[in-house]
């Protein structure tokens, strides 16, 4: 069961959040980059502004790094700083009511690139840095920052590296491969969402967050899966 996330009712406008999460929050005035977001998500519609995932300053609207969802259709990765706003868009729009593949890859503070089922949109060099002082919370669902951006639809498989994943391992993730199948040893955090949200990497454990009044998750159908062999803890869920 995936991961439901629903903002279009008062009483469930919640999200999932690490503070300081790790390495990222050990860094200092080191930039966070290279850093790859990638995860499954089925948008309820589209008509808004909503983060998949993002890590950034949980205090203020900056400085933060996203995978995001715009009310244009399109997909995003944005480094927005206190000096400039990076965003780099999705060759296509996305779908609403439709399992996709997501996945923001920012190779530095001068590159970032967002993929749908494994299509490249351009990429940005603009420059826009995120440092370890910044990032304060990795966020699930929403903004790692003081904007409410929940999302509004389904999440599964979501991940976390420290490195910038090749175009071509973007590709393995899109055909519906594990996270843990691609670069596990820079794997940071894996959320396989399955009526739960572990990290199964044991680095960065998340809250229940709201912006309303939900004190419970609640759970969708989740996407194939192709998993490298059974796991025991996940053998309910339709891996194979």
């Amino acid at each position: 069961m995936a991961l439901h996330i629903d903002d279009s009712d008062s009483s469930k406008d919640y999200y999932y959040y690490k503070e300081d999460p790790v390495p990222f929050s050990d860094l200092g005035t080191s930039t966070i980059f290279p850093l790859t977001m990638s995860g499954w998500c089925n948008p309820v519609a589209i008509n808004d502004h909503d983060a998949i995932m993002s890590i950034g300053n949980d205090e203020g609207t900056y400085a933060v790094a996203s995978l995001n969802l715009r009310s244009t259709g399109y997909a995003t990765a944005e480094v927005l700083s206190r000096t400039s706003n990076a965003l780099a868009t999705s060759a296509s729009q996305y779908s609403a009511d439709e399992w996709q593949h997501f996945c923001a890859v920012f190779t530095s503070s001068t590159s970032r690139i967002v993929y749908i089922d494994g299509v490249a949109g351009t990429e940005v060099t603009t420059s826009a840095n995120v440092n370890g002082n910044n990032a304060k919370r990795l966020s699930i669902g929403e903004y790692a920052t003081t904007w409410n951006r929940e999302l509004n639809g389904h999440l599964a498989d979501l991940a976390l590296w420290n490195v910038a994943l090749s175009a071509s391992e973007v590709a393995i993730l899109a055909k519906a491969y594990t996270a843990i199948q691609v670069r596990p040893e820079s794997l940071v955090s894996y959320y396989p969402l399955v009526s739960n949200s572990l990290d199964v990497m044991g680095n960065n454990y998340l809250s229940f967050g709201t912006d309303a009044t939900a004190n419970n998750s609640t759970f969708s159908d989740h996407p194939r899966i192709i998993e490298d062999a059974p796991v025991m803890s996940r053998s309910a869920w339709g891996g194979i």
